[in-house]
């Protein structure tokens, strides 16, 4: 399961950020670093698994 958390006006802002948060925090742990706390918006990946993939 992956986590997010944030505010969106629609369905599809919510899924397009949910993506963006995704692919960041993927990144981050791909290169070792720490997953990146909630962003200025509120929108975070807490709960990150990196072995699932996000459909």
């Amino acid at each position: 399961m992956h986590v997010f958390t944030g505010v969106a006006d629609s369905p599809a802002a919510a899924l397009r950020r949910a993506h963006e948060v995704y692919d960041a925090a993927l990144a981050a742990h791909t290169a070792g670093l720490e997953i990146p706390g909630k962003q200025p918006d509120s929108w975070g990946a807490p709960g990150l698994r990196p072995d699932w993939q996000m459909e």
